[in-house]
């Protein structure tokens, strides 16, 4: 049986400023990115100039270079830096498909541990995949087609998966048993 999505018509439009701060709106929790390193050129050169607390990449074992560049990584975003105004504002429109923010009381270690668990997956026959599961596409197909199990499994890591594109965010949540998609327009 499929976990029902409800979908909530698109919300008044706000602005990014009110947006950002809907991230931090909870004190108890943390805010990660998840993104997509294979669709932002330049993202672990942009990592390295600062204004993260923590990152890693999220697939693991022995990975050549070409592997490691295209791993997708987790970032504990700071409320204020150069990094998440980055993010925030310019890669949405500039990188299509970039990857989701998370909301979670997991901390850094934890968080890694559950999001690396999830891009990982096996095939009918058998053969184990890689899954960039933080990809909005992806997030699109897999989450209103899992099975209940299956969405406590993905959320038993964060509270809520955001996607932007430059016209909305869209927030992933379980309400119950229930996958609420919730899209608000940016104003």
């Amino acid at each position: 049986m499929s976990a029902i999505e409800v979908e909530a018509p698109p919300a008044n439009a706000l602005s990014l400023a009110q947006q950002r701060e809907s991230l931090w709106a909870d004190a108890r929790q943390r805010v990660y990115a998840l993104l997509v390193a294979s669709k932002v050129p330049g993202l672990r050169e942009r990592l390295a100039q600062g204004g993260v607390d923590d990152w890693d990449g999220l697939w693991t074992g022995e990975l050549d270079a070409g592997e490691r560049a295209a791993a997708p990584l987790l970032v504990t975003l700071r409320r204020e830096s150069p990094f998440t105004d980055w993010l925030l504002a310019e890669a949405a429109g500039s990188f299509a498909g970039w990857g989701a923010i998370a909301q979670s009381r997991l901390p850094f270690l934890a968080m890694r541990t559950h999001s690396r668990a999830l891009c990982k997956a096996q095939l009918p026959n058998g053969q184990a995949i890689r899954v960039d599961w933080m990809d909005p596409d992806v997030l699109e197909a897999l989450l209103p087609v899992a099975s209940p199990e299956q969405l406590q499994r993905a959320y038993a890591g964060f509270d809520v998966l955001v996607t932007l594109t430059p016209q909305r965010w869209t927030r992933w949540s379980m309400g119950g048993a229930r996958l609420v998609r919730e899209a608000t327009g940016l104003a």
